[in-house]
């Protein structure tokens, strides 16, 4: 029996950094990635058009950050999995991103394949 793939929302401002996430993830069969944004704001709307199953997303964005956009996305689609995926090593940004609903929380210096198997196992 054929799994459905996850779909996946990916958000982060910085255009290389998410176009590189959106070209892995695209590799992947076991992932459709559906959407893609730009900041916290994009990544609500899209959450509710599109329901993703997981959201990849920047921790630090202009206007609405990822911490507000978890939340929101998380009070809209409660089933949706945020992984947040930061260049921030600290506990503050952490506990935050975990307070705000976030199920992970990547390190952008973290091994690819890691983010790729978190992401795969966020559904099982």
């Amino acid at each position: 029996m054929l799994m459905k793939p996850l779909r996946l929302l990916v958000v982060d401002d910085n255009d290389l950094a998410r176009t590189k996430l959106c070209s892995l993830f695209a590799c992947e069969e076991e992932i459709e990635l559906v959407g893609q944004g730009r900041n916290g704001e994009e990544a609500v709307l899209q959450n509710q058009v599109l329901r993703p199953d997981i959201v990849v997303m920047d921790i630090k964005m202009p206007g609405m950050d990822g911490i507000e956009a978890t939340k929101a996305i998380k009070q809209s689609n409660p089933d949706a999995k945020v992984v947040i995926c930061s260049a921030y090593d600290d506990e503050e940004h952490r506990v935050k991103a975990k307070a705000a609903g976030a199920g992970a929380y990547f390190l952008k210096g973290d091994p690819v394949e890691d983010l790729i198997r978190d992401i795969k196992s966020a559904k099982k």
